[in-house]
């Protein structure tokens, strides 16, 4: 599947008028080798269009380590206002 077609996806009217969702992430057993690489973050943030972010609503966070605390806070710092 192609950026422009996930993208079409996203942006498509059964998805825009969709309810708000939540997200779980499970970060057992996470450590630096797990890491995503932030600017492969904001690119993310970058294309997910604004009224689907919009409907985000809870990230749960499951089993956080020291190395996972480290990386959200990160996480954090990085997308504080978006």
């Amino acid at each position: 599947m192609t950026i422009a077609t996930y993208t079409q996806t996203l942006t498509s009217p059964s998805v825009a008028d969709a309810q708000s969702f939540e997200v779980i992430f499970d970060w057992t057993s996470f450590s630096s080798s797990s890491q995503v690489p932030m600017q492969w973050l904001k690119y993310c943030i970058e294309i997910i269009p604004h009224d689907f972010r919009a409907k985000f609503e809870t990230a749960y966070i499951l089993n956080p380590n020291s190395a996972a605390v480290k990386y959200l806070r990160r996480l954090w710092n990085i997308t504080a206002g978006t």
